[in-house]
């Protein structure tokens, strides 16, 4: 007897959860600099992007430092998600991450959030 059901995708670098119909995404790192571990970081989040209407938050509270690879991995989910008709959403950003963004003025492509929650909660309720 051969069992069919498909074995869910193992990851590295990234830690998933899932609360109705949201993927919350917590990262494995403090410091998201390696280029090799970034590459990998890269193809595990574009999984994420598969199917109809992803809705994504990327919870941030463990990481200390982003490169800007890394931040260009994100710009690249962020593009598919929203071509597939989804949504991302980053949450708990450290101040030293936050101002990367602010700098870079990525917070005006990102929706961000504060709490974890609020980003889900966001997502959960009906859009216009």
């Amino acid at each position: 007897m051969t069992d069919n059901a498909q074995t869910p995708p193992h990851y590295d670098c990234i830690q998933l959860r899932h609360d109705q119909g949201v993927t919350i995404v917590n990262f494995v790192d403090e410091r998201i600099a390696d280029p090799g571990r970034i590459e990998q970081l890269g193809q595990e989040l574009l999984t994420l992007s598969n199917g109809q209407r992803p809705q994504v938050v990327i919870d941030f509270s463990r990481v200390r430092f982003v490169s800007s690879l890394a931040i260009n991995k994100l710009l690249v989910l962020e593009k598919r998600i929203r071509q597939r008709g989804g949504q991302l959403r980053l949450a708990e950003l450290e101040p030293e991450v936050q101002e990367v963004f602010g700098i870079t003025r990525l917070n005006d492509v990102f929706q961000i959030h504060e709490a974890r929650q609020d980003a889900v909660a966001g997502l959960q309720s009906p859009q216009p």
